[in-house]
Order: structure tokens, then C-alpha cells, then sequence
């Protein structure tokens, strides 16, 4: 068998032909297709990585604020039982405190109760003693009695304070003055009288003489709204009514 050289020449050029023709028409799509698939590989590597970090980060965030959550309720848990705590101070404080004004109010409420009950008991020997003196007093009670009673009338008229002269003076304009007695005066304790209520008024006078015998004993002499009381029961409705005031 004879070399042909143009069969060779034929040979190479279909070679030629045929590897631009695979190249040209496969290899760079294949190539194309691989780059391509590469390309989408490496992408969805990046896109896995990328996810697998997030995923990581999300874990990091989420067992950060699981921790900052128990935290949170650790100080949640703390403040609200310092702060029911604090309700039941507040609480017990104040049903103490109220129990403290019970105890007051009841012992203010005692005390008062015995004050009371101590005035009671004064009053019942006031009035006891009131009566007692009332009753004694009733059986001294005699026109003797009444007549030195008269006496010491005219004495105290004789030194009458300049106040109760002037009040006595004015109420002598308005009204004639009037002598209560217990029992029936003696013409010269009348005129006795008459004559000292003249000299005090500054001009005669009049006098209206009457007997009261719920004076006991002694006078009372009024004149207008002006009134000088030197009787018994005068004086002994005054110690009664000056004793309950001085125990109020």
C-alpha cells in the first residue's frame, strides 16, 4: 500500500474540520453548561452558606434572648415579690394602725365613759348633799335666821363695787326695786332697807316688799334685770350650779 499524501492531506483537514465542528458545535456548549452548572452549584453553595449563617446567627439571637428572657423574669419574679412584699407591710401596717385608732377611739371612749360615770356619781352627791343641806337648812330656817340675814344685806349694800351702783341706778329708772323675803320683814328692817336703797339710787325710792318662801331664808332684791340675792336657796341653787360648772 502506497502514502498517499493528498488521502493524508484529505485525512487531516476532515480532522480539522471535525474537532472545530465538535468544538464549535459541543464542546463550548458543554463547556457553557458546566460553567453554568458550576456557577448554579456555587451559587446555591453560597446561598446554603449564607442561610446556614443566618440560621446560626438566628440560634445566636434566639439563645441570647432565651437567656435575657429567664434575666427578665428572674427580675420580674424578684421586683413582684418585693412588691407584694411591700403590699403586705403596707397592709399590716395599716390594720395596725387601724387597730392602734380602735384601741384609742375605745380607750378615749373608756375614759369618757368614766369621766361621765365620775360626774355622775358627783352630781347624785351634789344633789344629795344639795338636799341634805336644803332640809337642814330649812329647819334653822327662822325669822331670827332671816332677820341677821337682813343685817349682812345692809352691810353688803354699803359696799357695793361702782360697777354693780351704776347698773343698780340705771335699772332703778326702768323698774321700782322689789325686796323678796322668806318671812314677814320688821317695819325697821323695811325702813332700814328703803333708806340704803334710796342712798345707793341717788334719789327716795319706793320699795315693793313681798314674801317668797322658796327663798328659804333671807331677801332678794331686784330691780329691773338687776338682782342681789343674800338667801339661802339663792345660795345654795349658786353652789350647786358653781360646782357643776367647776366639774365641767
Amino acid at each position: 500500500m502506497e502514502f498517499n499524501w493528498t488521502t493524508f492531506a484529505l485525512e487531516i483537514l476532515n480532522f480539522l474540520v471535525l474537532v472545530w465542528i465538535l468544538t464549535h458545535f459541543l464542546y463550548r456548549p458543554v463547556r457553557e453548561a458546566m460553567q453554568q452548572r458550576s456557577a448554579a452549584i456555587a451559587t446555591s453553595l453560597a446561598d446554603a452558606q449564607a442561610q446556614r449563617t443566618a440560621a446560626e446567627e438566628l440560634k445566636r439571637q434566639y439563645d441570647r434572648r432565651a437567656g435575657d428572657w429567664e434575666i427578665e423574669r428572674a427580675q420580674a419574679r424578684t421586683q413582684l415579690q418585693d412588691e407584694i412584699a411591700a403590699e403586705r407591710a403596707r397592709l399590716m401596717a395599716d390594720v395596725h394602725a387601724e387597730i392602734a385608732a380602735e384601741r384609742k377611739k375605745d380607750q378615749a371612749l373608756q375614759q369618757r365613759r368614766l369621766v361621765e360615770l365620775r360626774e355622775d356619781l358627783k352630781r347624785e352627791a351634789r344633789d344629795e348633799a344639795a338636799g341634805f343641806a336644803a332640809q337642814l337648812l330649812a329647819r334653822l330656817a327662822v325669822p331670827a335666821l332671816e332677820l341677821r340675814i337682813g343685817e349682812i344685806l345692809l352691810e353688803d349694800l354699803q359696799a357695793l363695787p361702782a360697777e354693780q351702783l351704776h347698773a343698780f341706778r340705771q335699772a332703778c329708772l326702768e323698774q321700782t326695786p322689789r325686796v323678796s323675803s322668806a318671812y314677814p320683814l320688821p317695819a325697821t328692817l323695811r325702813s332700814g332697807l328703803q333708806q340704803a336703797l334710796s342712798q345707793l339710787a341717788g334719789t327716795p325710792v319706793d320699795c315693793e316688799f313681798i314674801c317668797d318662801e322658796s327663798l328659804v331664808a333671807g331677801l332678794r332684791v331686784s330691780a329691773g334685770s338687776w338682782v342681789l340675792r343674800c338667801n339661802l336657796a339663792d345660795e345654795l341653787a349658786f353652789f350647786a350650779g358653781a360646782d357643776e360648772g367647776h366639774a365641767n
